[in-house]
């Protein structure tokens, strides 16, 4: 069966995180069922008079076409104009896509169903493609699509449009699919396919997490980390607050963007240059000696879908100190893994991080429990999906 993916989420040379989800369900359903031929469209956002955005925007270089982990990627472009993404990237998305069809690389008739990521704006575009096409189409919900968008009218819209025009809409959470549920998804044509956790890529360490530890200078200090873009929802600012008043505690930071001087500044203005350490962006496999030093993993963000951090890390054998966002709830489940705030706070987490210090989690319990979460139930779960689109019969889930 050939299937083509088309999501603006995927990982590139300059952006090796972003949708790195996506990449890896692909890369485990082709690793449990390797007759599938996948081939991705991922669509690189141009904007226009670069110069005028002062820094908050830039077009990133890759290649039109490349291979990666042995699926072929192509890029192709589409217009985006800053502050008004929300109301006009689902048609010049669109007009992207028909653009690179009709150039002729690939041609649509060569494919057997499509996979996209994303309702907005690629479910609605992707769902254009596919039904001039004449493709069944799945569209996944991811997080913020299905739990944030939908706030706003057009993109609400659409949205709806996209379900009504897919043939199944997967869900990475039970959350999301009751979030899919209520634009009006049909019960019969909604699953979950949940994220996995690469066990082998993300396992402990064989160094001791002291010799880590001394190896960055923390000595024996209480350690809590974040992974992720530095952006305002990821909670940065309130993290820094929270460690005010740990005076024992230190903080590694690991990601890179626009919010990096203004956390540095606010990190010096606190007092707090000697007990944080930014990293900037690292690659995947870097991320293991990090999950593996630290004592938790911090997640203060306001909206997430699945976050993969939580698996990543507790695969690791750190303990999570999450904010109830997202499927956080789903993926902790019990409190011997790790801690659900009441609030997103910085008080909030003071009052978590002094618990988790008094508890010391058992870090083999915490890895066990993450490597419940198998990728390969859910390439099971995504070919039985697939054969059942081209059969034309109903997934229960």
């Amino acid at each position: 069966m050939n299937i083509l993916v088309i999501t603006t989420l995927y990982p590139n040379d300059e952006q090796f995180r972003h949708g790195i989800f996506i990449e890896t369900r692909l890369r485990e359903l082709q690793r449990y069922y390797p007759d599938y031929q996948l081939t991705v469209v991922a669509p690189i956002p141009r904007y226009p008079f670069i110069n005028w955005w002062q820094g908050r925007y830039h077009n990133i270089q890759v290649p039109a076409q490349c291979q990666r982990h042995g699926i072929t990627v192509y890029h192709p472009t589409y217009l985006a104009i800053p502050y008004l993404g929300m109301y006009l990237n689902p048609f010049t998305l669109l007009s992207g896509l028909r653009r690179f069809f009709r150039a002729g690389p690939l041609q649509l008739r060569h494919f057997d169903l499509i996979d996209c990521h994303y309702f907005y704006p690629d479910g609605y575009a992707v769902s254009k493609i596919a039904k001039a096409a004449g493709l069944p189409l799945v569209i996944t919900a991811r997080g913020s699509d299905i739990e944030v968008l939908p706030q706003h009218h057009l993109p609400r819209l659409l949205i709806k449009q996209a379900i009504r025009l897919s043939s199944y809409c997967g869900a990475v959470s039970q959350r999301l699919k009751a979030g899919l549920l209520r634009l009006g998804c049909p019960e019969a044509k909604a699953i979950v396919l949940p994220n996995g956790v690469d066990q082998q890529q993300f396992k402990p360490e064989l160094q001791s997490q002291q010799v880590l530890k001394t190896e960055l200078g923390l000595g024996n200090a209480y350690t809590l980390l974040m992974v992720g873009n530095l952006v305002p929802l990821k909670g940065h600012a309130l993290v820094l607050c929270a460690l005010a008043q740990l005076p024992d505690v230190h903080l590694l930071i690991v990601g890179g963007g626009p919010e990096l001087s203004a956390l540095q500044q606010q990190s010096a203005e606190l007092g707090l240059t000697d007990r944080v350490q930014f990293f900037g962006n690292r690659p995947q496999q870097e991320l293991c000696r990090f999950y593996s030093t630290a004592d938790a993993l911090v997640l203060m963000s306001s909206s997430e879908g699945w976050p993969n951090v939580i698996l990543e890390a507790m695969s690791c054998g750190a303990a999570v100190i999450s904010t109830r966002v997202g499927s956080a709830a789903e993926m902790l489940q019990n409190d011997d893994v790790g801690l659900l705030l009441a609030e997103r706070s910085s008080a909030a987490l003071t009052t978590a991080v002094k618990q988790c210090q008094q508890r010391r989690f058992d870090r083999d319990q915490i890895r066990a429990h993450a490597c419940g979460f198998s990728w390969q139930h859910t390439a099971d779960q995504l070919n039985l999906l697939y054969q059942q689109v081209m059969a034309g019969g109903s997934v229960r889930g």
